[in-house]
């Protein structure tokens, strides 16, 4: 499956807003006690101010945040409109962390609406009334088109249907703000469209391909039809052509996220080639998600008549504050910007969810942070405190030479990492796809 990398460390990410401060009880100092003792005894500025700033954290067994880790990120995210996740995908952890954290954030801060890297069809279709709170609904969904979702896990989509139930959103509860990976779903919601003789010939037409690459009620399928066929851009054309969709129009929609979806796949393929448009697709996708997230954010903000607030959850290349890995301003970027202009605030997150210690060691990203994180469990580390350290060169000596560009991006680019010990794969026994 083609996605533009989306993070540099090959772990997982998140970024988080909340409100409220509280004053954390004897118990929980000592559960931060224990977190800490539990970190190998490693010396140096580095380890201290991880040592001291950092909070054990806990799922219940209801699936919420436990623990002084969640008092903190209560506390830490008192005036914050957005929460940005970074992640790697495919992971059974974070989701299970996304959907407890919108549970804090919505009962707690008044938190509706979901923005995540999915399709926005499925995401729209989801969202709706008869759909909201269905596992079964997500599961028939995910059985009907099993590519239609971009990261489709058990877990991932189960999440979905949770955060539905839980939003009284005003607005569609669930954003997908991303390019659309498959084709067939859109293609039938075409159908009442293609009115013409033309038109009906390109569709059916079209969908047969679709479906072959996607499979779907039970068909197998092997891979996502816009990224897997690079001979649609002409067909896609002449459908628009024939379905003449008015400006602003359903059609139009559909239409042209099929036809920008295919401009981002076919940059990506050239520079998989060998030509030079990798930045291209990079910035083509990341501009597209910044538009497909301000049309959600202003259609709730009209509906609602207040700023929405809003958790998202994308690869950590999206979310990273700065200019990210992928060479473009990130969508990270816009939502400290905007929450800046709302007279609010944004806070990025960076989850590292890691099967065993001695695997972080290995990857550029989990050098520095290795010898300090626990062997089981999570933990929540404040990145802020070692920024001035790190501006000032005190932590240079501690950090491999290969990897500090990478430790000094990460320090300013999130406010907060959250370690998870023991990460295991997602299962996908819903879409029955393979990955």
């Amino acid at each position: 499956m083609h996605r533009t990398p989306t993070t540099s460390h090959g772990f997982k990410a998140l970024a988080l807003v909340a409100s409220v401060v509280f004053a954390v009880p004897v118990a929980a100092q000592a559960q931060d006690a224990a977190v800490r003792r539990s970190v190998a005894p490693t010396d140096g500025t580095l380890a201290r101010l991880v040592r001291e700033h950092s909070h054990a954290l806990h799922l219940s067994d209801a699936g919420e945040l436990d623990g002084p880790g969640a008092l903190f990120l209560r506390e830490v995210s008192a005036r914050a409109q957005f929460v940005a996740l970074g992640e790697d995908h495919n992971l059974r952890e974070v989701p299970l962390v996304t959907t407890a954290l919108f549970r804090l954030l919505n009962t707690q801060h008044g938190f509706e609406y979901f923005a995540t890297e999915q399709d926005p069809l499925m995401l729209e279709w989801l969202s709706a009334d008869a759909a909201r709170g269905g596992r079964d609904s997500v599961r028939a969904l995910g059985r009907r088109y099993p590519y239609g979702f971009t990261f489709a896990t058990d877990q991932e989509l189960t999440m979905l249907a949770d955060i539905a139930a839980q939003s009284r959103a005003g607005h569609r509860p669930l954003w997908g703000a991303e390019q659309a990976p498959g084709a067939t779903h859109y293609l039938d919601a075409l159908r009442p469209y293609a009115t013409t003789p033309e038109a009906a010939r390109l569709l059916v037409s079209l969908r047969a391909s679709a479906r072959a690459s996607e499979g779907g009620d039970g068909a197998p399928g092997d891979g996502y039809f816009m990224q897997r066929d690079r001979g649609k851009r002409s067909d896609l054309e002449r459908l628009r052509t024939a379905v003449a969709p008015r400006p602003g129009s359903r059609a139009e929609f559909l239409l042209a996220t099929l036809l920008m979806s295919d401009s981002i796949y076919a940059l990506y393929a050239r520079a998989v080639d060998g030509e030079p448009t990798g930045l291209a697709s990079n910035w083509t996708r990341e501009d597209y998600m910044k538009r497909r997230f301000l049309a959600e954010y202003r259609l709730a903000e009209a509906v609602d008549r207040r700023e929405p607030k809003v958790l998202l959850k994308y690869g950590g290349w999206h979310i990273r504050r700065g200019r990210g890995p992928g060479g473009v301003f990130t969508l990270g970027t816009l939502m400290h910007e905007l929450a800046i202009a709302n007279g609010h605030e944004a806070l990025t997150v960076s989850l590292v969810a890691y099967p065993e210690r001695a695997l972080l060691e290995k990857s550029l990203f989990g050098m520095p942070w290795a010898p300090l994180v626990p062997d089981s469990g999570w933990m929540v580390v404040d990145l802020r405190p070692l920024r001035a350290y790190a501006h000032a060169g005190r932590l240079r000596d501690e950090i491999p030479e290969q990897a500090r560009q990478q430790f000094y991006d990460t320090v300013f680019g999130y406010d907060l990492m959250i370690f998870v010990a023991g990460a295991t794969d997602g299962t996908y026994e819903i879409t029955r796809r393979t990955r």
